[in-house]
């Protein structure tokens, strides 16, 4: 039965993302360009005016997903709080699209403003599931090594790791504003990935609400891939990496004691964010370059892969990272609190 509905809900938010692209695309190059074309059927070459913005659509397909799960699938609390999480982090990559896409700005907002606005909603959010007793403050440890007690620092440290996520899909998205450096898609392919995969998680320990957010979460970013895939017609912008990003933040939410087996879905961004912050380290201290790029992805590229095989790899990634977290799911011998 829940699949059911849920199924009719994806199909609603594949026709909404393909529609808030051909409304919303002409409009925001006439935004970003001055020019206003109507006619966004085939695929054309990048000429500068591809617009940004493309998360903030993917926030709008995910919320209308959320409504109409929570009238129909219940969960509504734990939904619109993941919701409302995620639409605030996102809000500090919409601002930047804003500055840059519209107003012309060299740079969006100041970092430590959005690094600060991030780490707060992360720990209000954690707070209020804490209030609500969703999550606690304990959290299961692989191989059988037992579970670790965070207690009064539990928000603390978790807001730190959700904010961590954040700035790894952030690094991994690059912005989606050169396409020397940013395989189109990459960042959304893997989100849609990591949202079946915690939502088959949700199925293993009887998680109906997990489930219908994982499910949700993979409907908007296949939505955003419509215009998204390179050739992108709508760049993810910097929205789309703190949208990413905080999708992936919001699985810990959902999951007491088994944060850390969430963690695992978000192993190739943050693998790909490591790889930057080595490089960053590398060229500081030696003035030489370890890779080609400034991350891993951006070092196949410039390597001369297809954005389609990058997608590839780092979905394979994701999908060996997401057998572990099955796994660790699976024999964990704990259930999520409801």
């Amino acid at each position: 039965m829940l699949w059911s509905k849920i199924s009719v809900i994806l199909a609603m938010q594949m026709v909404l993302g393909w529609a808030l692209g051909r409304v919303g695309i002409p409009l925001l190059r006439r935004l970003k360009t001055g020019r206003y074309d109507p006619y966004v059927g085939d695929r054309f070459l990048a000429d500068g005016s591809e617009p940004a913005f493309g998360g903030a659509a993917a926030l709008i397909v995910l919320t209308f997903g959320i409504s109409a799960a929570a009238a129909v699938c219940g969960g509504g609390r734990r939904l619109y709080l993941a919701c409302g999480f995620i639409a605030l982090a996102t809000l500090a990559g919409a601002a930047d699209d804003l500055l840059t896409d519209v107003f012309g700005k060299n740079y969006g907002a100041s970092a430590a403003a959005k690094l600060g606005w991030c780490y707060a909603a992360s720990f209000v959010c954690l707070l209020i599931c804490r209030k609500m007793q969703i999550i606690e403050t304990a959290v299961l440890l692989p191989f059988h090594l037992g579970t670790i007690d965070f207690g009064a620092l539990f928000c603390p440290v978790m807001a730190a790791a959700m904010t961590a996520l954040i700035y790894s899909y952030k690094y991994f998205n690059r912005f989606g504003t050169d396409g020397s450096t940013c395989a189109e898609g990459l960042c959304a392919a893997q989100i849609f990935l990591a949202g079946l995969l915690f939502a088959a998680a949700g199925g293993v320990i009887s998680d109906d609400t997990a489930q219908t957010f994982g499910y949700l979460a993979a409907g908007a970013a296949a939505s955003s891939l419509i215009w998204g895939l390179a050739p992108a017609k709508l760049r993810s912008g910097a929205s789309g990496g703190y949208f990413c990003g905080a999708v992936a933040a919001a699985m810990l939410t959902f999951c007491s004691e088994l944060e850390f087996a969430m963690l695992l879905l978000a192993l190739p961004a943050v693998t790909d964010a490591l790889c930057s912050a080595v490089q960053y380290l590398v060229y500081r201290k030696s003035r030489k370059f370890l890779l080609k790029g400034s991350s891993l992805h951006s070092h196949l590229m410039a390597k001369k892969w297809s954005t389609y095989k990058v997608i590839v790899l780092f979905s394979a990634m994701t999908a060996a990272a997401g057998a572990g977290t099955l796994a660790f799911a699976a024999y964990s011998e704990r259930i999520i609190l409801k």
